[in-house]
Order: C-alpha cells, then structure tokens, then sequence
C-alpha cells in the first residue's frame, strides 16, 4: 500500500501543474479525473504507436506489459477518491432502476446532460471502480451500455447537419419501425424529440455544402461508425490488457469496426459486418423512453445555451496521427529563411536561432531577453506549452538537434547530412547539407515512442536556462 501510494505521489509530482487539475481546489473529483486521464492517456499513447488503428496487419505490434501494474495502482487510488458512487449514472444509462426511490432516467440536478459527456473517460472511471479483473460479461455489459449512449451522441450531431427536408425524410421512414435497432428508427426518434427545441438552424443559416448534401442510408452509417470509432478502439485496448487477449488482425481498415465490435463483445450480430446500429443492445423493456429521457435532458441545457449545446454536440473530430514538421530535402532553404529573422516575443534577431520541430515555432535559444517568470527561458518555457516538457529543436546556425524532456537536455545529433553521409556540426565546412529521411523518422520514432530516456544517454540538467 505503502508503495502504491508512492508510485502515484510520483507520477502527479512528475505532471505539470496545468495538465493535473482541472479547478484551482484539488478535491477528490478532480484527483479522480487526474487518476482516469493517466489511464486514458496510456491508452490513447498505445493507439498512437499502433498508428491509430488496431488490429492492422501493417501496424506496429506495441507490447506495453507495465500498462497493468500501472492500472492497478490507479485503481486502488480511483476507489478510494471517489466519492460520488454510479449508482445514480448507471440507471440513466440503462433506463433500469437502481432501487424504489428512482423512478425517472433524468439527470440530477446540476449534472451534465448524458448526451454531453465524454463516454470514453465514463468507462475508464466505470472500470477504475470495479474490481481489476471482473468477468467478461460484465465489461461486455458496461461496453455495450457506453455504446448506445455514443451511438445516440453521434445521432444527434449527424442530425444538426442535415437540412429540414432531410430530417424529415428520416422521421417519415422511422414511423412505420416499432424497433430501436435500426438506423432510421433511432435517427427518426432523435430527429422528432430534439426538434422541438432551438438545436436545430434553419436551412438559410446553413453553409451552402451542409445544405446540399443528400445523406443516403449507407452514408449515415459511415459516419456513425466513423464517430464511435474512439470509444471502441479505448474499450478494444482496455479489454486487451485486462484479459491478456489480442484483437484478430485484419488487412483491410474498413474492417475495424465489425472486428472491435465483435472483441469487445458489442451486439449480438455474429456476421462478417454489421451496421453500426445493430450492435445496439437495449436491457429494458422500454428503450425509447430510455432515449427520450437523454434528449429531454439535453433539451434543458439547449434552451439555456443553445449555441454552447451546439458546439459541444458535436466534438467527434477527425483525429489525424502525430507528426513532426515536414522540412525540406536542402538545409540551405531552413538557414536562409530564419537566419537573421527576429524573434516573435522580443522582436529581436537571436544570436542562436532554434526551430521547434513541433508547430515551427522560432524561439531565443539560451538568451535572456525572452525569460519568463522565475527566470525560464524560453525554450523550455515552450517546451512545456507545446509538448508538456518534451520538445525538440533544431538550431539553425549548427543543424543540431536539441531534445529538452523535463529538467533534461541533451543533443540528438543532426538530421541533414553531406553527400557523404556525414555532419557539419556549426556549418564548419559549409558543405550542402540534404535531409536524412531514416534519421528524421528515427527521431520521430523515438518521440512518439517515449524513448528518448532509453537511446540518449549524455543528458545534461538545463536548469530553466535554454
């Protein structure tokens, strides 16, 4: 316990006091989401090294056994800070009741509409709760319960882009089906609760591509599946790990979908594919009150906010996997660009011009005339707002590349190379210098790994003055 107890106190010292918190008071729900973001953030890490995809033939086969060791940590710290027990979320999630006195799916008083909540960091805190290794059919549960909720999310964006003559078209189709497993049925359902409301903008406030576009059936399934995509690859993944099981590889990324829907244990349907509505799964006997009593409390917060509602709905964002900047194949193009350019801070020209491999961002590298607050230069202070303490730099008058990560720096070496194959560090020999594509995505590699502590070893303690 003893131990435990440390580990954590380490990883919250070792966080930057921006990313730790989310209100100035550190009271228990905000260490409980401090807990389940290291959680989520692992995983979503895990993803990222995979190449955003699971189960990829192509993708890279990531082995992180300290993930469980790690969870475990943070689960005994989650079930003894969190104090507002789910007895209350789970009945609005499943329409079931907990007990005799809850008669009613409606949010509390002061709780975020279950159509605004992120569904992902819900089942992080769900499992963090629970006992470490539950059975499977109870993660399967909680998943496909989690399921309907981002399933139903996903509806209502999708809904506020399509025109008037659109919605009711789906409203029309969803009255002849009695069934809330069907695409139209549940888009119908959506369409003619939240209408009676301010979500939706007349077709004249439309840009004129939303206004245009004609959804077809096989096209709003797409996109559904597209949007529920990130809760299914964090449940894949957190299934992954606490079952010891891999998901089937596949070759194809369309496959996705149908094969995490299947490992998580999502719907009923056993065939090759299924539509993203069929994995539905409904454990009462009246799930369109279920549904309408999600809307209805969306609805209250939509006549308070209606632009805040609007915006917030739709949070499902193309995610495109990290990367460095792209530089050019000649070094001569960097150097005469930013040489003799000044600084966007001080609007001076620096001595030591360095480049952030990150956003391009050109900062004083080792210069006083951009310190910060408690005298911190401003490399690192840029360090820890663009990369949260690891960032890369490339000095422009030497070539080289500096990795600050932390209280640490060291250089990396050089990404352009002569026609040899060799350096010139501080441009002595001022030979052309051209781009080393494999050393470039070494560096990449080695950033998107984490494992700049593991291949540098002549680190050095900057002391805020970079």
């Amino acid at each position: 316990m003893k131990a435990m107890g440390s580990i954590m106190e380490d990883m919250a010292n070792a966080t930057y006091p921006k990313y730790k918190f989310c209100s100035s008071s550190q009271c228990a729900e905000s260490l409980f989401l401090f807990i389940s973001s290291v959680a989520r953030t692992n995983l979503e890490l895990e993803i990222v090294q995979r190449g955003g995809v699971l189960g990829l033939e192509s993708g890279d086969l990531i082995s992180r056994p300290c993930f469980m060791p790690l969870l475990h940590v943070l689960g005994m710290h989650s079930k003894m800070l969190n104090v507002r027990p789910h007895s209350q979320l789970w009945p609005q999630i499943t329409g079931l009741n907990a007990d005799n006195e809850l008669h009613s799916v409606s949010l509390c008083e002061k709780e975020v509409p279950l159509l605004l909540r992120d569904v992902t960091a819900l089942l992080l805190q769900l499992v963090l709760t629970l006992p470490m290794h539950i059975d499977r059919a109870y993660y399967s549960c909680i998943a496909r319960m989690l399921y309907n909720v981002v399933y139903t999310q996903a509806v209502a964006a999708l809904t506020c882009r399509m025109s008037e003559d659109q919605r009711l078209s789906f409203k029309a189709q969803a009255a002849t089906s009695t069934s809330l497993t069907s695409l139209v049925s549940v888009v119908g359902e959506v369409i003619d609760t939240l209408e009676h409301c301010a979500l939706y903008v007349q077709d004249e406030d439309m840009d004129a591509h939303t206004r245009a576009k004609k959804w077809t059936l096989s096209e709003v399934d797409s996109e559904l599946r597209r949007m529920c995509l990130p809760f299914l690859r964090i449940a894949a993944l957190l299934r992954q790990h606490i079952y010891d099981e891999d998901v089937r590889t596949f070759d194809d990324r369309s496959q996705e979908f149908d094969r995490l829907v299947r490992f998580v244990g999502i719907g009923d349907n056993e065939d090759e594919s299924s539509t993203s509505a069929s994995c539905l799964t409904w454990i009462t006997s009246e799930p369109t009150t279920v549904l309408r009593g999600w809307c209805y409390d969306f609805i209250v917060f939509v006549n308070v906010a209606q632009i805040a509602a609007r915006n917030l709905l739709d949070q499902h964002v193309t995610w495109h996997q990290p990367r460095l900047l792209r530089l050019p194949h000649n070094y001569d193009r960097i150097f005469q660009h930013y040489h003799q350019r000044p600084c966007l801070c001080c609007k001076r020209i620096p001595k030591d011009p360095s480049i952030c491999l990150l956003c391009g961002r050109l900062v004083c590298f080792k210069e006083k005339c951009c310190w910060k607050q408690r005298s911190v230069g401003e490399a690192i202070t840029h360090s820890v707002v663009c990369g949260a303490g690891t960032a890369m730099f490339l000095a422009v008058n030497s070539s080289i590349i500096i990795v600050v990560r932390g209280k640490r720096a060291c250089l990396w070496g050089s990404v352009y190379l002569d026609g040899y194959g060799e350096e010139d560090r501080d441009l002595k020999r001022g030979k052309p210098l051209f781009l080393s594509e494999e050393r470039y995505r070494l560096l990449e590699r080695q950033w998107l790994t984490h494992s700049f502590d593991h291949t540098n070893k002549r680190w050095i303690w900057h002391k805020d003055s970079l």
